[in-house]
């Protein structure tokens, strides 16, 4: 899988996974033409022969149209080969369609350079707040502005599953959570950054396996008027724009967020401070499960982006106090500071933005936004306020090695690699592939068997059934006339009339006489192919 023809682009490992179920599909073909043709020379060579219309629906000759006209034509004892011919015809393909109906295309990659380095996001730790110096501020003001999830440290992928996940509807059953995101900590958490971007020109990929990551779980609030009476609130912004919150722990560990937004009528005429009967109902509300785990991260080489998440271990719920979380996001919102006084608001012109950039009093879609705005805004604690990211000493550009003082989860490897694609079926269509194809060899392994002997006493047969009647018939002087006493027989009244010496000759012929449609089936009863 290295070859670089399938470096280049992962169609195409598909186009060689294609190729290979149409050779399977012509090797199975042909395997079961020479079967129906053995069967159907055995069959000739009874002592009984075989009828007529199995004979020619046996034939390899007849094709798929010609089969579907004795099928439908043919009296019901003589629509069995048809009708087996016409499955077989069907069940070759069958095994490619089946396999190649659930297919994934998987990234591997080939390792050039491997080298130990620090990576991943440590464990929450709200104290690193004291730390906070203008540029962090500034990037944290940043990143909770932004409305979207970067690919760079963040990757979102599909909610944990009911042995896993913790999220639950009305009456308290499991289901799965409305968004879950993997945190990094991007390329940038990694140490020491060595790579000078010239060596090993072909390899496009980093990959740093075991890397410490946090997975994030946003489900729903069912009861948001208990959020409201037994929550901590806070009322944020200003007269022109604010916003009433309301935090709380869950019966699971989780933290519960709900909030109300000033509407546009309030904001107008600056009363959103003194009249606050907007603050009831809460509108927006997310609850938020923190798991740790460790993880396979690939990175793009060029932008740096995450390109995939594999290798996981089962997620471990981190519980995090909800005062520390709260102090950490009062860096940038001091209104959320729990020792202030909540009630005089906050002026922090985030506050504001959040108030009067999305007005989610007029707009569903506003509404929607701005809950995914604010699940976002929810994760930036967790970037930052970790020791990867506080640790003393220089700073990662400047790192030799792997940074020091970090927990032993947070070392590992990362590998400077070439990536490749591998196309890979789903485990139910593999073991249906395998099913399917087998069932088609043991049926033709079984014919093999059982026309063997038949095919052991005919050693002058030339290997096509058609062509074998066509000679016997040949050798032995052709179709024998009808008996000089033939017109008094009974059988000669009950047939039509005819000037042919034999009733199987008639039959033959008559298959070229062009009678009306679907009247050919009709005309053969009881003739028989009888190869002596």
């Amino acid at each position: 899988m290295r070859m670089n023809f399938f470096v280049m682009s992962s169609k195409n490992s598909i186009l060689i996974l294609r190729v290979l179920t149409e050779l399977c599909a012509i090797t199975l073909a042909a395997l079961v033409v020479v079967v129906v043709e053995d069967l159907q020379w055995a069959l000739a060579s009874r002592p009984g022969g075989v009828s007529l219309l199995h004979f020619v629906g046996l034939d390899s000759g007849t094709g798929v149209w010609g089969l579907l006209r004795l099928f439908v034509t043919a009296e019901w004892k003589h629509k069995y080969s048809s009708l087996f011919r016409l499955l077989v015809i069907c069940s070759i393909p069958l095994p490619g369609v089946i396999l190649m109906g659930a297919i994934s295309i998987d990234m591997v990659t080939f390792p050039e350079k491997t080298y130990n380095v620090s990576a991943g996001i440590a464990p929450f730790n709200a104290s690193y707040v004291n730390y906070i110096g203008t540029s962090t501020a500034t990037a944290l003001l940043v990143q909770m502005g932004s409305p979207t999830w970067s690919d760079r440290d963040s990757f979102s992928l599909d909610p944990l599953d009911h042995l896993s996940g913790k999220c639950t509807d009305a009456n308290g059953k499991w289901t799965a959570c409305d968004e879950s995101h993997i945190l990094t900590g991007g390329v940038v958490a990694i140490a020491p950054q060595s790579d000078d971007l010239k060596q090993h020109p072909d390899s496009t990929a980093y990959v740093v396996p075991r890397t410490r990551v946090v997975q994030l779980e946003y489900g729903q609030v069912h009861d948001l008027k208990k959020l409201r009476a037994t929550g901590k609130c806070f009322l944020l912004g200003a007269a022109s724009a604010a916003s009433y919150w309301c935090t709380a722990v869950g019966e699971d560990k989780e933290f519960l967020f709900g909030s109300a937004y000033c509407p546009i009528s309030l904001q107008t005429t600056n009363s959103c401070i003194n009249n606050t009967s907007w603050t009831d109902p809460l509108e927006l509300a997310s609850s938020l499960f923190v798991y740790s785990r460790l993880a396979t991260i690939t990175y793009d080489r060029g932008n740096f982006s995450i390109l995939a998440v594999t290798d996981m271990t089962t997620p471990k719920q981190d519980i995090v106090a909800l005062d520390e979380y709260m102090l950490s996001l009062s860096a940038v919102v001091p209104g959320f500071n729990v020792s202030a006084d909540s009630t005089k608001g906050d002026n922090s012109a985030l506050a504001i933005y959040a108030v009067t950039a999305l007005p989610i009093n007029d707009s569903e879609v506003a509404k929607k936004q701005s809950l995914k705005a604010i699940r976002k805004a929810m994760s930036v604690p967790f970037h930052y306020f970790q020791a990867n990211y506080f640790s003393a000493g220089p700073s990662v550009w400047e790192l030799r090695g792997p940074r020091e003082g970090l927990t032993e989860d947070m070392y590992t490897t990362m590998s400077i690699s070439v990536l490749s694609h591998q196309v890979v079926a789903g485990p139910v269509s593999r073991w249906l592939f395998v099913l399917v194809s087998g069932l088609i060899l043991l049926l033709s392994a079984a014919i093999i068997v059982a026309t063997s002997r038949v095919c052991g006493k005919r050693p002058d047969r030339c290997g096509y059934p058609t062509l074998d009647f066509a000679a016997v018939c040949a050798v032995k002087g052709g179709i024998p006339p009808a008996p000089e006493d033939w017109e008094g027989r009974p059988e000669a009244a009950r047939s039509e009339p005819t000037t042919h010496a034999s009733r199987l000759y008639r039959s033959l012929t008559q298959l070229g006489q062009k009678p009306r449609h679907f009247e050919v089936a009709k005309n053969i009863k009881n003739d028989r192919v009888i190869i002596g």
